[in-house]
């Protein structure tokens, strides 16, 4: 499950990828339905957050013992960094691009 974090208050929420913010505030009763009357214009803040959405992944040992990894998504529609216990860093790619990262583990 992934967890959607608002960085200003730290609160957390869970979050169903794919997805988006606004359906997960929603899902966890933290806004009005925004396609109701002009909700809308009351939900602008949302757009000026800061949020994190992360998720745990164990990876079966015998994955490091590997000389190369690699990284697979196929679609992000925002700005993007990934990050993993063992320094794996790599920004993302544009909006909407394929995207294939390798990393050297030797």
């Amino acid at each position: 499950m992934w967890t959607l974090k608002r960085l200003a208050d730290g609160s957390e929420r869970p979050m169903t990828v794919p997805g988006d913010i606004i359906s997960a505030l929603l899902a966890s009763e933290e806004i009005p339905d925004p396609y109701y009357d002009r909700n809308e214009l009351d939900l602008q803040w949302v757009g000026r957050e800061d949020w994190l959405l992360e998720r745990d992944v164990l990876l079966p040992p015998e994955l490091y013992a590997r000389e190369r990894i690699f990284l697979e998504i196929d679609v992000l529609d925002t700005i993007a960094e990934f990050e993993s216990t063992t320094s794996f860093s790599v920004p993302s790619p544009t909006c909407s691009e394929p995207y294939r990262s390798m990393r050297n583990l030797s």
